[in-house]
């Protein structure tokens, strides 16, 4: 077996590859950003639209996942953890191989019910269901692709090797936003640009399988199936589907709606401030993609090692992103009047603030449903998504049918505040609480009313800038007597000295 067989716990281990993450994901998030007024123009409200879908579809699809990538990040883990290796070919085989299958079925799904979607279901123009429908018959043959790319991210997870995984992701990331652009230079055509797309996510594919082969050589030996494994990863991943049920339905069904309800192109007018709110997602994803294989090998052996991790992720979760929070909320009307023009930022504006506001609360479901999973516990995030997905489309439904498109983004903040509360108090009862875990609480309690002020006052451009230079220096101000403890502060202030005297640090934090 590779040499790579242990995990590591350390912050430091944890702190780099957040950090790498994130400024991965921060670049396609750009590439994004400078990319939509381009697409948008290129191709028409009408036809993003359509796009925006195609991209909802495939996001759906990975529901045939099954959870069993990441029960094939959480059992190689636990065997890394306790070195026993002999059976991670077995697990990979089985799981990759059950997947395939599950992707095929996916495949005739879709395959089936695309011309009901296209003529039937979604408001598509006469003159653009031709395409359309090619378009989601050329998705679903990539569906086999998009699920077993999760049993290949789930080996580089649980081997840690982050480094390799944004050498693969942060290239096919920006790719995704720069071909449909170099096809719009030949033609607007939807069928080519879902066709660019398909094709990056082969690349990925098979780029990820060449790089597992390696750091698992046994795997070119022969493919093992074996029963028990099978049942192991079924039982882990089967509450693990139901999340992947119910996320792509809390994700991409309130765009369906408003195809449905509103317009298509009420449809662009909502996914714009979605997809600019959804990237802030990519802080806490960055920091879960480290953590969870540490979660899965060390909450058995030393749950105290798990508290601090999981206590860590939430504190700098939130650290990061309530700054960029506030200024989206705040500045929301000027960013979309300057990036996307008027029209948008009229009509598109308040959406993209309650979505924002939704988006603070969704970052703090990360860590505790990367414990609450890892530590075996996938039934309860399951759970909780099956009991509150009918109540959520319903609530969808009528907010979407009386307000349009800020009821989508009303029904979203509704439903991510309850699974914050939910997902907290469950995780709370897994691990042993401390003090500063209680002043990290309080923290977050009394700083999120400050996103939310926002949005019911009307303030000039000025008190807008004082308004989030005091909000800003008063979170810093406190965060720093608060939250952060000896270590973390010497930390900081060692970095600040190294900077401006040039000193060499010797950091107790990251040792």
């Amino acid at each position: 077996m590779n040499k790579s067989s242990t995990i590591n716990t350390k912050n430091s281990f944890f702190a780099k590859y957040a950090i790498i993450n994130l400024l991965g994901q921060g670049l396609i998030v750009i590439t994004g950003i400078i990319s939509l007024p381009i697409l948008i123009s290129g191709m028409g409200t009408e036809r993003f639209g359509i796009l925006t879908l195609a991209w909802a579809v495939t996001g759906y699809f990975s529901i045939f996942d099954f959870g069993i990538g990441r029960a094939m990040t959480k059992i190689i883990s636990e065997r890394l953890g306790r070195s026993d290796l002999e059976d991670i070919p077995s697990i990979v085989w089985t799981g990759m191989l059950f997947m395939l299958v599950i992707g095929l079925l996916g495949t005739s799904l879709l395959y089936s019910f695309s011309p009901y979607l296209v003529k039937d279901v979604l408001n598509i123009p006469i003159k653009l269901q031709s395409d359309t429908l090619n378009a989601f018959f050329l998705l679903a043959f990539s569906i086999p692709i998009v699920v077993t790319s999760a049993s290949l991210r789930g080996i580089l997870e649980a081997y840690q090797r982050f480094d390799l995984m944004n050498l693969i992701r942060i290239p096919m990331g920006i790719l995704t936003f720069i071909s449909p652009l170099i096809v719009l230079q030949f033609s607007k055509n939807i069928i080519f640009i879902v066709a660019s797309l398909v094709v990056i996510r082969l690349i990925e594919w098979f780029v990820t399988l060449l790089i597992c082969l390696n750091i698992i050589p046994e795997l070119r030996k022969k493919i093992i199936i074996k029963k028990t494994l099978l049942k192991q990863l079924v039982n882990f991943g089967s509450w693990i589907t139901i999340s992947n049920i119910a996320g792509p339905l809390f994700g991409y069904m309130d765009r369906f709606f408003i195809g449905s309800l509103v317009s298509l192109t009420a449809v662009t007018y909502y996914t714009v401030p979605y997809d600019l709110n959804i990237r802030v997602m990519i802080i806490p994803s960055a920091i879960v993609g480290v953590l969870f294989s540490a979660f899965s090998a060390t909450y058995e052996k030393d749950r105290e090692v798990s508290a601090k991790m999981f206590f860590s992720g939430l504190k700098y979760t939130f650290i990061f992103v309530f700054p960029i929070i506030l200024v989206i909320v705040v500045f929301a009307y000027e960013g979309l009047e300057l990036w996307l023009g008027k029209e948008i930022a009229m009509k598109s504006t308040r959406v993209l603030q309650l979505l924002a506001f939704g988006s603070i609360l969704n970052c703090l479901t990360y860590i505790p449903t990367a414990l609450i999973q890892s530590a075996g516990r996938p039934d309860i995030t399951g759970k909780l998504h099956f009991l509150e997905l009918p109540f959520y489309l319903f609530a969808l439904y009528i907010l979407i049918k009386f307000f349009g498109i800020e009821g989508a983004a009303i029904a979203f903040v509704l439903r991510v505040s309850v699974e914050v509360i939910v997902l907290l108090i469950m995780s709370l009862k897994l691990l042993p609480i401390n003090i500063s875990s209680k002043r990290l609480f309080k923290f977050i309690i009394g700083s999120i009313p400050l996103i939310l002020l926002p949005l019911f006052l009307n303030m000039s451009l000025f008190i807008k800038c004082f308004y989030t230079f005091i909000t800003i220096f008063a979170f810093i101000f406190f965060g720093w007597k608060i939250i952060l403890d000896q270590a973390e502060r010497n930390f900081i202030i060692d970095n600040i000295k190294n900077k401006l005297f040039n000193k060499k640090i010797d950091s107790k934090l990251f040792k």
